[in-house]
């Protein structure tokens, strides 16, 4: 979701799931921002479902984020993470 500030700029909150297949350790999450913020956001992320998860943002722009889910060890089932994400972009 995205919430328009009259002070301007934007609030961001987004809910994604990581699934990470049997012998990986690792998924890549694209969430897309459409129309694009007027700035890049200042982000953070965390695992809500799983203690053995790291989050991590290796991309933020203005059309979108990229995340980095791992896992502390190889799944040797298929995995779910459940990722949150919350920032705000200001304005120009």
């Amino acid at each position: 979701t995205r919430q328009r500030h009259d002070a301007g700029g934007e609030s961001l909150h987004a809910m994604a799931e990581a699934e990470i297949p049997a012998g990986e350790g690792v998924a890549v999450l694209h969430l897309a921002f459409c129309p694009p913020l007027a700035t890049a956001p200042q982000l953070t992320a965390h695992a809500i479902d799983a203690d053995d998860a790291e989050v991590k943002i290796t991309t933020a722009e203005t059309y979108g984020v990229r995340l980095e889910v791992r896992l502390s060890a190889t799944a040797s089932q298929p995995r779910r993470v459940l990722v949150e994400v919350l920032g705000r972009a200001v304005s120009l």
